[in-house]
């Protein structure tokens, strides 16, 4: 990272910009908090990096800024400026990453860390970015618009079987009236497990996972049915639906799965 030098400056707020490609969602409740207590004195110095295009672009301390912006609405008496320890020569990758890092010992969402992550180009979170936009899909903090279980994904993406398992579900099950269930995490999960214990054997391939499971499972169901039996046995949820794939699977197959053995850490 080639940081030229730093700077401390007092910035006018109309100047200073925010890119939401690696900052964490503007927390409108804490924002409004901010405001209503807000004291000159306690608002600390933003950190900015100044870009080559002339653009401010505030790195740590969008809150306070946005808390600044709603108070110059409404009252006279607020500076319309803000201190900041100005940054030079970053690329948008070295923002990302001073994001991250100054923001390591606050609660982070996980979407927003990912998010500051993949503009980082860390190469796990770039390859899962890459293989959920490869299926027409991506991250959110809502399920039905995409995949709010980053964790699952990489643990997914570590087995390897990352890309089979985002294109069955995204192909066997269209977006509509399921969207919001075959994202869960118990689903992603399990799925996995049951792609992980049958890719390349027993016949099973992508398209005959994609058609089969299509067609006999309704994953709305099967989310309740993970959740209700694990309550009952404690056995992981994932690994309930693993099971319940491969018994769909093998319906009326000439070839069957055996019985799905849990990986190491399961309970199962």
């Amino acid at each position: 990272m080639a940081i030229q030098s730093t700077d401390v400056r007092l910035l006018p707020v109309g100047r200073l910009k925010v890119d939401k490609s690696y900052q964490r969602q503007l927390d409108d409740g804490w924002v409004d908090r901010l405001a209503d207590n807000w004291k000159p004195e306690l608002a600390g110095v933003l950190l900015v990096s100044s870009r080559d295009n002339g653009e401010m672009v505030v790195l740590d301390g969008q809150h306070r800024l946005a808390a600044v912006r709603a108070l110059l609405a409404q009252r006279e008496d607020v500076s319309e400026s803000l201190w900041a320890e100005v940054y030079f020569n970053l690329s948008v990758e070295d923002e990302a990453a001073i994001f991250m890092g100054r923001n390591s010992q606050k609660p982070m969402h996980i979407i927003d860390r990912f998010r500051a992550r993949v503009v980082a180009g860390e190469p796990t979170a770039v390859r899962i970015n890459d293989t959920l936009k490869r299926y027409g899909s991506t991250w959110d903090y809502n399920s039905a618009k995409g995949y709010a279980c980053v964790g699952v994904l990489e643990k997914v993406d570590g087995s390897g079987v990352l890309d089979s398992t985002v294109r069955i579900i995204e192909e066997a099950w269209p977006n509509g009236s399921f969207a919001s269930y075959k994202r869960k995490r118990q689903i992603v999960e399990g799925l996995g497990i049951f792609v992980l214990a049958t890719k390349g054997r027993y016949g099973v391939t992508d398209d005959t996972a994609i058609e089969r499971l299509g067609q006999r499972v309704n994953v709305k169901a099967l989310l309740e049915t993970a959740r209700n039996d694990s309550l009952v046995t404690g056995v992981n949820q994932a690994v309930i639906v693993a099971r319940k794939l491969r018994d769909a699977y093998n319906r009326n197959a000439k070839m069957r799965v055996p019985e799905i053995i849990p990986p190491k850490g399961y309970r199962g």
